[in-house]
């Protein structure tokens, strides 16, 4: 938080010192749209729908945690060009609300408030539903038609390209979790919450929240519940979940899975889009809860 407020000051001196105009539209030098987002899925979103007629900037750099991420002075700079921008909300971007304030932007898509009334306070991993990254692709689509009109059908054809692609993963999910036998995931952190409600399905985490690290009672609860249920693998993200799960496995014998969180990506990601990303996760669940069965 302290360094928050630093970087509010340091935004603050230099609006002051006339260097900025924040209210006046700026496009790239390119002359297209600049669409910044906070995290790596909005960005995904983005580009699929802005396409070659819209430039998209993540803050968020690979490696990143969304929990975590900070921007840095020189992000500050990119914000203040940007046409549109796509925070995710529910507290996970606690430096965004003074600065967008300061910037004076009213461009500002939030996928908390474009969902309003269908998500919970204390779990902000919106993308992760299929469902929901419909809607806020379908915004993010409006809003480059407001900025763009000229290219209007060229967004509203990648939209619903985008969509339909969607819908066939949803579908997907559908048809793996029509007949299972558990209908319960055992994951490290807490992340599929909104995913597993679309499918009936329950998860269930070691970590719930940002916690800095999980305790012995915490693993020793988790896997006596995990043994309890008779399932076979725990799933973790392979970004960020490695620690954890080898601090698990030191005492337990247990079979990890990846599943991408997409809280943000590594090297070793870099390229893979989210569509990719949630079919790979899509084909982990279908391996692990024998949909084919």
């Amino acid at each position: 938080m302290k360094r928050v407020l630093a970087l509010v000051l340091v935004f603050t001196l230099f609006v002051l010192s006339g260097c900025s105009n924040a209210r006046t539209a700026s496009t790239t030098d390119s002359g297209k749209p600049l669409i910044v987002t906070s995290i790596y899925p909005y960005g995904e979103l983005a580009r699929e729908i802005a396409g070659d007629k819209a430039e998209v900037t993540v803050l968020a750099p690979p490696g990143a945690d969304a929990h975590d991420f900070e921007p840095k002075p020189s992000d500050l700079f990119t914000l203040r060009k940007a046409d549109l921008i796509i925070l995710n909300g529910g507290g996970l971007e606690p430096w965004a609300g003074k600065i967008i304030k300061l910037l004076g932007k009213d461009k500002v898509i939030e996928a908390e408030k474009i969902l309003e009334g269908k998500v919970k306070k204390d779990d902000p991993h919106y993308w992760l539903s299929l469902i929901f990254a419909r809607k806020i692709a379908e915004a993010i689509k409006d809003n480059l038609v407001t900025l763009d009109p000229g290219n209007k059908s060229y967004y509203e054809e990648n939209y619903r390209k985008l969509a339909d692609k969607l819908y066939e993963l949803h579908l997907a999910m559908v048809d793996l979790t029509s007949d299972l036998k558990t209908r319960k995931i055992f994951t490290l952190h807490r992340a599929f919450g909104y995913f597993a409600a679309d499918y009936g399905l329950q998860e269930i985490s070691l970590m719930s929240g940002k916690e800095a690290e999980a305790t012995v009672g915490d693993i020793e609860k988790f896997m006596k519940e995990f043994s309890a249920e008779g399932c076979e693998y725990v799933f973790f993200d392979p970004v960020f979940g490695k620690k954890v799960a080898e601090k698990v496995s030191e005492n337990y014998r247990v079979k990890f899975m990846p599943l991408y969180t997409l809280e943000g990506v590594d090297e070793t990601l870099k390229g893979k889009s989210y569509l990719e990303l949630m079919q790979e996760n899509i084909e982990t669940l279908r391996l692990v809860l024998g949909g084919d069965d």
